[in-house]
């Protein structure tokens, strides 16, 4: 999965900020009449948009989805030149008004990412924007991503609040991202969408890793070695290794980890010397205090 791009804090110059404005302008007017018939208005409330239900409106032609998905790519795209605080807005707008799209994932994983970024730092909005993620595109493996953005984030700030009423604010924050993330990686576990999909199962086994489920995080990351396309080696070697230390610690099946850092040897020993020194000296002992 492609992870949102951190863009800099840095204000950008008053005519870039307008062009940016300006193209977003013109393109959310040119859209404004399927707008307001296909998307219902924006909530007042804590930040979600009120959409009409499916069976409330007609089907939409191929021809008007078709122009829905490109409006959208567009809008996208525009938000690329804004501030971060008008980035939030703009990204909040499409997220919401589009949320059928196929962008619209790529657009609630910005969106949180922007919202907890400390240029803006608004986490309680950043919570609230996923889990409007999770309640409208609650199928998309963007989800797995955007709670691990918004737990890390969580988890960095509480550890550097110094103010116990902050702390336990962002534990709070932290987990219900952590419950979402694991929501996320149970119903994606077995799914087509995922097929394939390494980065996905490296979230779900690291979501199950963080809620304490070993076994279901060893067979997220066992499932990586059924891929009809193998992952790339050094890939491979990181999740069995990651493996390998649940089965010989929590779970406690030496006998399978110390075949599983067998054939991590073997891999380290196919791709020479651009395996690194350090990850082959763990990999070496952890074989010799297995077989010891």
């Amino acid at each position: 999965m492609k992870q949102p791009q951190r863009i800099s804090s840095r204000l950008r110059s008053p005519s870039r900020w307008g062009r940016a404005r300006r193209i977003v302008l013109v393109l959310l007017l040119a859209g404004l009449s399927g707008l307001i018939g296909a998307c219902g208005e924006r909530s007042a409330g804590d930040g979600d948009q009120a959409v009409r239900a499916e069976g409330e409106r007609p089907a939409r032609s191929p021809e008007e989805r078709l122009q829905r998905e490109e409006r959208a790519r567009a809008l996208h795209e525009a938000t690329r030149n804004l501030a971060p605080g008008e980035k939030v807005e703009a990204l909040s707008d499409l997220a919401q008004l589009y949320h059928d799209t196929e962008v619209a994932p790529l657009a609630f994983m910005d969106l949180v990412f922007y919202l907890s970024d400390h240029s803006v730092d608004r986490q309680d909005d950043a919570l609230a924007a996923l889990e409007s993620f999770e309640r409208r595109r609650p199928e998309v493996p963007e989800v797995l991503a955007a709670a691990n953005v918004m737990y890390s984030v969580a988890t960095r700030k509480r550890d550097a609040a110094s103010e116990p009423e902050a702390r336990s604010a962002l534990e709070a924050i932290r987990a219900r991202a952590l419950e979402i993330y694991v929501a996320a990686a149970d119903r994606l576990a077995g799914s087509e969408r995922v097929k394939d999909d390494w980065g996905s199962h490296y979230e779900m086994g690291n979501a199950y890793l963080l809620a304490g489920r070993h076994a279901d995080a060893e067979a997220a990351w066992a499932r990586v070695e059924a891929f009809e396309t193998p992952a790339e080696d050094t890939k491979r070697i990181d999740l069995m290794i990651r493996r390998a230390d649940l089965l010989r610690g929590p779970l406690d099946r030496r006998k399978d980890a110390l075949e599983l850092f067998l054939a991590v040897r073997g891999l380290q020993e196919h791709l020479g010397r651009a395996a690194p020194r350090a990850q082959r000296d763990y990999v070496a002992e952890a074989i010799e205090a297995l077989r010891g």
